[in-house]
């Protein structure tokens, strides 16, 4: 009997169909020696995940670091108070020295210098001027402008001539601080005409 009982289960443990009436119809598993089940575990993967990452990065990197300042600028208004004699419209230079251009012509450094263009002085009319990269100095500089209303100058030779209207300060140019970085206004008037 205790035989017979362990012969059924090691029958049992080895698959052997025969011993435990399981027929070969019912397996639908892996098959074994001697076994014609055909595995129909048809699982197949149904994820449908089509997702693709669009996303654009759009950020943008911005420099703000600025170079320190390290001129001055010199800005103003330019008027008359004598009435031109070439018709009052044409370019205004403006000039900054480090000596006084009218009496030390020959060793006067120029400093600065702008051209505004397209100027009408006929009436109360103003021009304005911005002069920029200017190296501060303790001493005092000078600054002349001029009306070239015939004409005759440019920029390779700002000279004003017969007529012109220039800025004067008691017979010399005028002058103006320009001692540190920073922004500086000097207002000019064209107050005297050239002599002929």
């Amino acid at each position: 009997m205790r035989t017979t009982l362990l012969s059924l289960l090691f029958l049992v443990a080895c698959g052997d169909t025969t011993a435990t009436g399981d027929s070969a119809a019912a397996d639908s598993g892996t098959t074994t020696a001697g076994d014609t089940d055909a595995d129909t575990d048809t699982d197949t993967d149904t994820d449908t995940d089509t997702d693709t990452d669009t996303d654009t990065d759009t950020d943008t990197d911005t420099d703000t670091d600025t170079e320190p300042v390290t001129t001055a600028t010199l800005t103003g208004t330019i008027h008359r108070t004598v009435d031109p004699v070439n018709g009052g419209t044409g370019s205004i230079y403006v000039a900054l020295f480090d000596k006084d251009p009218v009496w030390e012509a020959d060793t006067a450094t120029v400093i600065g210098q702008v051209l505004v263009e397209d100027v009408d002085m006929r009436g109360a009319q103003t021009a304005t001027y911005t002069m920029t990269g200017l190296q501060p100095s303790a001493q005092a500089y000078f600054v002349f402008a001029f009306l070239d209303d015939n004409g005759t100058a440019s920029e390779a030779e700002p000279i004003p001539d017969a007529g012109d209207l220039v800025t004067m300060d008691f017979l010399t140019a005028p002058t103006v601080k320009v001692d540190r970085i920073a922004e500086f206004t000097k207002d000019l008037d064209l107050n005297m005409v050239m002599p002929f």
